[in-house]
């Protein structure tokens, strides 16, 4: 296997989900996870490779061929920018197997017009580093058939561009540890409460390098400090405070009352709507004798 080359592979939470869960119902399903395979639907830049959304196929050679064919073509008239960037599989690690590569190459080289294509392998070995919940490595490995027909490995890592997304995934994936005691108050307030920690981190950057300019511990850029005074200008609540931070609080406890008020309203529904659930109940049970005597 060839060196590892300077090309990223981003891969998008979405993609990742999809094939997890293609995995998970293998496994439950007591076969086994070799036969996992799917197509990987995204765009490339020239360089890097972005990896937006997958689904998977049937082992079937000619079934999966036509499934393949009608959901690419599904895909390109709803993102026309998308299209077939390679393909998954579950292996022990390292590059794929010459039979999963043959097999899907076939299929999705006719699709992508000739064009190099990307081979995502899901580790399937039993080692702690990969399994670990305390891991933060994805057990995940992208390869490139290089021109001498050798596997390249490619950089992988998670495609998070959009720090509103990465707000919204943050979220999910906390709340979703605690989803059995988090109550309604707490799912309104945790995006702004996540949104502010990501803030108050950009502006503790951003502060650090002033305080090193100042010390000069770094060379000074003056486009760079332009920027970090165009962005501490856009901060208009920090500004209209006159800078000890009223206005800003105020906001805050403003966005923390209407959540509340949305957290009460919404309990006071669910509960109404249990009381009359309740009394519905009770008048059935209570008219269920009185029948039972018309009858007899």
């Amino acid at each position: 296997m060839s060196n590892r080359r300077a090309a990223t592979v981003k891969v998008h939470p979405l993609a990742l989900l999809n094939i997890s869960d293609h995995v998970t119902r293998m496994c439950y399903a007591d076969q086994s996870v070799g036969a996992v395979r799917g197509f990987l639907i995204g765009y490339s830049d020239g360089a890097d490779i972005t990896i937006t959304n997958s689904f998977q196929c049937v082992t079937d050679e000619l079934v999966c061929a036509q499934h393949a064919s009608t959901r690419i073509r599904q895909y390109a008239e709803v993102f026309p920018n998308a299209s077939p960037v390679g393909w998954y599989s579950v292996g022990p690690g390292g590059p794929p197997s010459q039979e999963a590569h043959t097999f899907m190459e076939g299929i999705v080289g006719g699709e992508d017009g000739g064009e190099s294509l990307v081979a995502l392998v899901v580790r399937s070995d039993n080692e702690s580093a990969w399994l670990s919940k305390e891991s933060e490595t994805l057990p995940i490995q992208a390869f490139e058939r290089g021109v001498d027909g050798s596997f390249i490995e490619l950089n992988v890592r998670i495609c998070m561009d959009d720090e509103a997304e990465n707000i919204a995934v943050g979220h999910v994936t906390k709340n979703a540890k605690q989803a059995s005691t988090a109550g309604t108050y707490e799912h309104l307030v945790e995006p702004t409460i996540g949104a502010i920690a990501m803030l108050n981190k950009k502006i503790e950057s951003l502060l650090e390098y002033v305080n090193a300019v100042q010390r000069q511990e770094v060379e000074v850029s003056r486009p760079l400090l332009r920027s970090i005074s165009a962005i501490c200008d856009r901060l208009t609540a920090m500004s209209l405070a006159g800078g000890d931070g009223t206005a800003l609080r105020a906001d805050w406890d403003e966005v923390v009352e209407d959540c509340m008020a949305v957290a009460l309203a919404a309990e006071g529904t669910a509960n109404v709507a249990e009381f009359c659930a309740t009394m519905d109940r009770r008048r059935i049970a209570a008219r269920a004798p009185k029948a039972l005597q018309m009858d007899l």
